[in-house]
């Protein structure tokens, strides 16, 4: 159930935080196979969870992996919360940082840009 999958992922928070990726991973996999199977694949919880996972991916230099969860995760913050709302500008960020950190400085500009224009 639901809940869960919040420990599941409070869980892997912690270890992400301790620096224990290997650990955190299938806590974050496990906490997102959860949420799309009780919430539906475009249910806000599940783009947290993408978010974090991706973050994690992020964090143990495999950014490819990261990618299209961040990529999906904004998707689904946009749809659900409007393009105003704090978590799509945290998935804007952390997917503006993964670009950069791959050196893909022509997509990330565009995105840089929307995100301050969303704040003037």
């Amino acid at each position: 159930n639901t809940d869960v999958a919040v420990s599941l992922n409070n869980l892997a928070i912690l270890h992400r935080r301790l620096g224990n990726y290997k650990q955190a991973v299938p806590l974050y996999e496990k906490s997102l196979a959860i949420r799309q199977g009780s919430l539906g694949e475009t249910h806000v919880a599940v783009a947290v969870s993408l978010n974090n996972l991706g973050q994690c991916y992020r964090h143990m230099g495999e950014p490819l992996k990261a990618l299209p969860m961040h990529e999906q995760a904004l998707t689904i913050f946009e749809q659900a919360l409007g393009a105003e709302h704090p978590n799509v500008t945290a998935a804007l960020n952390n997917l503006v940082a993964l670009l950069e950190q791959l050196g893909r400085y022509d997509e990330a500009l565009p995105l840089y840009e929307r995100r301050m224009a969303a704040h003037d």
